[in-house]
């Protein structure tokens, strides 16, 4: 989730825009950092239950129209989503990006988020929503001042 700070990522929202190469109707996995070091912490705490294992982790899914309208919601404002288009992505971003992104349309993460919140409820995987409040993007989208020029 903390994707989202990257600064020109970060801007576009706060300007109303979620620029994303991957398709508004894909469903699309993200994970806070918290919870990734939830998982961390857990595993060495009990190695025996995670030895081994290959663990794919997510607390959220959604598309990219869904984002939009849960950071609308969030920050009181409208974001508008707009696909960014993959030969830009590998002009700009060059070949490992434009693949990364290609495979997030086209596969993409599989965790089983429903599974990891029953198998281990200890660890509170944050939707986006929850992430974004707790982040302070509410405050956030308040405070902005797009800048001049």
């Amino acid at each position: 989730m903390e994707t989202y700070h990257i600064l020109e990522v970060e801007v576009g929202i706060l300007k109303g825009k979620l620029v994303d190469p991957v398709r508004g109707d894909k469903p699309y996995q993200t994970i806070a950092t918290e919870d990734i070091g939830a998982f961390a912490a857990l595993a060495f705490e009990r190695p025996k239950d995670f030895t081994g294992l290959e663990l794919e982790i997510a607390g959220s899914e959604v598309t990219n129209l869904e984002a939009a309208k849960i950071f609308s919601h969030v920050m009181g404002k409208p974001v508008k989503f707009r696909k960014l288009p993959m030969p830009i992505v590998r002009l700009v971003l060059g070949r490992e990006f434009y693949e990364m992104f290609r495979w997030f349309n086209q596969a993409g993460y599989k965790a089983d988020i429903v599974g990891l919140r029953r198998r281990y409820p200890e660890i509170h995987l944050h939707t986006l929503e929850e992430w974004l409040r707790e982040d302070g993007w509410n405050k956030r989208a308040l405070r902005f001042r797009p800048p001049k020029g």
